[in-house]
């Protein structure tokens, strides 16, 4: 009876903490999903000497995938703003154009993050909310892009940003290092 006790207190604190460690591992693999889809257009427009531009999705397995489509399985639209469906990542010829084959697009990649059960959320600031284009120079054609990943801990206070610097390069900063007071899920 004794070990029985133990082993429930032990696993007492055990599970809130595997839970814990569960949301922290799926924010961190959200963020690295971005960071690392945001420098393969980066260097892809450099190494091509193109444009290459990021634009939202709701269905990543589409046949002919489209930017703002429609979130996988239903018919409800994916809001403005909200990335977390996933995102193309395609060469194109025009800095405000979606992802259209006939245009001479070429697709580089469809990128599922997997968080579209609202575990982590991706939101993009209101001046780019849809997609955003790296010229050949490697620094963003189009405007200013923020990114705000974030779980549901603290109110939605506990997460990431991604801005970029002036030559195009993304930085991640973490909330908590951040001296800001307003730290939710807004970029």
């Amino acid at each position: 009876m004794i070990a029985v006790s133990i082993i429930g207190i032990l696993a007492g604190f055990a599970v809130p903490n595997f839970r814990l460690w569960l949301k922290s591992l799926r924010l961190d693999e959200a963020v690295s999903v971005l960071h690392a889809s945001v420098l393969r257009a980066r260097t892809e427009a450099q190494r091509t000497n193109s444009r290459v531009s990021l634009c939202r999705t709701g269905d990543v397995y589409a046949a002919d995938p489209d930017c703002d489509a429609d979130i996988t399985g239903t018919s409800t639209p994916v809001a403005d703003q909200d990335w977390s469906y996933g995102w193309l990542i395609y060469t194109t010829t025009d800095i405000a154009v979606d992802y259209n084959p006939g245009l001479g697009h070429e697709l580089i990649a469809a990128v599922d993050t997997r968080t579209g059960d609202k575990q982590v959320v991706i939101n993009s600031s209101a001046d780019v909310p849809t997609h955003f284009t790296f010229g050949a120079n490697g620094r963003i054609s189009t405007g200013n892009p923020t990114y705000a990943i974030c779980d549901d801990r603290n109110g939605g206070e506990h997460g990431f940003r991604l801005t970029f610097s002036t030559t195009g390069r993304p930085v991640v900063e973490n909330f908590e290092d951040l001296a800001i007071a307003n730290r939710d899920c807004t970029p």
